[in-house]
């Protein structure tokens, strides 16, 4: 039965017949068709219908009735019953009467006597939409009003069960505000304390890693350790970038560079991983520009993620880095870029393809899901789960898109394009071979060191001192104020937190001296975040310089706050390591029979001799026969077997 009822007043019988079957027929189905000859009998017809809970949806009332008017009946209704639309039907009425509905009743609509059928039921048809319109509005905010009601009792009780109820009763805000701020927190301390050691330990593998005393095996475990620091650092780091991108805050910082030392540098990071599981890591690249503006450090880090996930799921087989670019047409693709002629921009494809394990096609989107492993779950794969997330995420913000396609037990093809702008110049001088580094021309400059912590300030002297700089060390802010007057150094590496005056403080008061404004003075903070970086700048200092230390940005510093111009020692020409030239490709088996007898019995000599043979069988070969000799120069035997085994279908008998 119908819950909603449209009621017609007028002092003529007739009219009101005709409104009720002119109404009925389109609306009776779903609403009470109601009539009052007065505005006396409306009323009581009102009350009667609220008892039997039935909701008057539209009042159509005459204006000029006896006794009390239309306007006024409306005036009424409108007082007990807003909800109520009203329309009034009349031929007399005046303009002053029509005005005051409006006024004081919020008149729907008028309509003159005689009406239009058609007219009547459109008028009709509308009020009772928007009747259930404000109806749902109202439900609505009967609900929002519970709501409130429930939640305002929740927070008067909060206090008495804020022991056993804390989760139930903090809104979704407050308990996701709180949430962000402990992580923040935890987060800002657990990267401080994990980076202060690992300072020292990789600061110190690049300090003898320098040393032209060291062994092959001694380089080489300093290597192990060096990469191990940075695979702890690499995780540290992927920690903080997924916070970032969950708080939005993750940015890029662009400079001029060169991008062929970018893409060897990654390379040269992972060559020891391919190298110890005997995986060929190749590069190809074709027709690069030199110089290009962007992110370097992001585009490395990228790099660095897609190709440790190939060699880490590559058993055997091949990695191959393929970089080839080509000029984009005029106007396309320019950036804003600061100061500095730019060319146009080149857009650059990276691709990475292994042979390795392969992922499922169900399983491709998953793979860019935090913290998601796919494949063997049983099978035990070291790393945080979020490289391929903060990757992805990257390459978005560098305005490309990473490309996926894989087959299961084959391998695996990462790809994505770049539009990178030429730069037209020169940089500064490469850092890349820090070992030929010996001093720097002109007098000997000084710099004072402040840093609590002895082995930090250890690092730094030690890294500096080899290169003729006078190095003067203090343990806190104070004494490098005081330092800072009696000796004037050249530049000053502070640390941000120490003990009574810390870092903030003694550039703020060295900045008030006249002698001290435009000194180099260097933040030198296991503390990275960016409102670390921003305090630091607010705060006075130069630049700043994250732990672990990396020499390179250390010497960069220097050399462009003092404007250094570096003593390097000749380096004898050397080919370039094997897999940034050459794809490994393997000889025929019947040309193995000898080598692998020699291997497997650990006849070095007959190895060296069948290598070089092999050389000459071809130049394709020259890569492979390389290989096997840089094993036997190692006495490793039981690599070059597995080369032999891993990279052939079949161990020759």
């Amino acid at each position: 039965m119908p819950q909603f009822a449209i009621l017609c007043i007028d002092d003529e019988n007739i009219v009101l017949e005709s409104l009720k079957e002119q109404l009925k027929r389109p609306f009776g189905k779903n609403y009470y068709i109601e009539v009052a000859q007065s505005s006396e009998d409306a009323l009581d017809i009102l009350e009667e219908l609220q008892l039997e809970e039935v909701e008057v949806a539209l009042i159509i009332s005459d204006q000029i009735m006896p006794g009390m008017k239309g306007d006024e009946l409306l005036i009424q209704v409108h007082s007990r019953f807003p909800q109520i639309l009203k329309v009034l039907l009349t031929g007399q009425a005046s303009a002053e009467a029509v005005g005051n509905a409006v006024n004081h009743a919020n008149l729907y609509r008028y309509i003159a006597k005689p009406w239009d059928e058609a007219d009547l039921i459109l008028t009709v048809t509308e009020a009772l939409r928007r009747h259930r319109q404000d109806q749902q509005l109202a439900q609505q905010n009967q609900q929002l009003q519970q709501i409130n009601h429930e939640l305002e009792q929740l927070n008067s009780s909060l206090e008495q069960k804020v022991s056993d109820r804390t989760a139930e009763l903090v809104t979704a805000k407050d308990a996701a505000e709180v949430a962000n701020r402990a992580k923040s927190a935890f987060l800002a301390n657990m990267s401080h304390e994990l980076r202060t050691p690992l300072n020292g330990i990789l600061g110190y593998t690049q300090i003898l890693l320098r040393d032209r005393t060291l062994t092959t095996k001694q380089k080489a475990g300093i290597q192990v350790i060096q990469q191990s620091g940075s695979h702890l650092l690499t995780l540290i780091n992927d920690i903080l970038d997924i916070a970032k991108i969950e708080a939005e805050k993750l940015e890029l910082v662009t400079q001029d560079f060169y991008l062929p030392a970018c893409l060897e540098s990654a390379i040269d990071l992972c060559h020891i991983k391919a190298e110890q599981k005997d995986v060929a890591l190749v590069y190809q690249a074709e027709g690069l520009p030199q110089i290009v503006h962007g992110d370097d450090k992001r585009l490395r880090q990228v790099l660095l993620n897609l190709l440790s996930n190939a060699i880490k799921f590559t058993q055997q087989g091949t990695v191959t880095l393929k970089v080839t670019s080509r000029r984009q047409e005029a106007g396309a693709g320019r950036q804003e870029a600061g100061a500095g002629s730019r060319e146009p921009a080149y857009l650059v494809c990276f691709q990475i393809e292994d042979t390795g394990a392969g992922i499922a096609s169900d399983d491709l989107e998953d793979i860019f899901l935090p913290f998601e492993r796919v494949g063997d779950r049983h099978q035990h794969i070291e790393g945080t789960g979020l490289g391929l997330t903060i990757t992805r995420k990257l390459v978005e913000l560098m305005g490309g898109a990473l490309q996926v396609k894989s087959q299961l037990g084959k391998g695996s093809q990462f790809w994505f394009e770049l539009a990178l702008p030429g730069a037209i110049g020169t940089l500064l001088p490469s850092l890349h071979s820090l070992a030929t580094i010996q001093g720097y021309e002109g007098a000997r400059r000084k710099i004072l060191v402040a840093d609590d912590r002895p082995d930090n300030r250890a690092v730094i002297i030690d890294l500096l001192q080899p290169l003729g700089f006078h190095l003067i060390e203090v343990n806190n802010g104070q004494e490098g104020l005081a330092c800072a007057l009696q000796q004037c150094p050249d530049a000053i590496i502070a640390d941000l937190v120490m003990p009574g005056m810390d870092g903030f403080e003694l550039t703020r008061q060295l900045r008030q001296i006249p002698e001290f404004r435009e000194i180099p003075i260097i933040a030198s903070s296991a503390s990275v975040f960016e409102f670390n970086r921003k305090a630091s700048q607010d705060a006075g200092f130069s630049d700043f310089l994250p732990k672990p230390i990396q020499i390179e940005d250390l010497l960069k510093i220097l050399q462009h706050y003092l404007s250094l111009e570096w003593i390097c020692e000749n380096e004898p020409d050397s080919p370039p390591p094997l897999y940034l030239t050459k794809e490994l490709i393997m000889p025929p088996r019947s040309e193995l029979e000898i080598l692998y007898e020699a291997a497997q019995i650990g006849h070095i000599e007959r190895v060296i001799q069948e290598a070089e043979r092999l050389e000459t069988l071809d130049l394709c070969y020259e890569a492979f026969a390389d290989r096997v000799k840089q094993f036997a120069e190692q006495f490793d035997d039981v690599a070059i077997v597995k080369l032999i085994e891993t990279q052939t279908d079949r161990v020759p008998d």
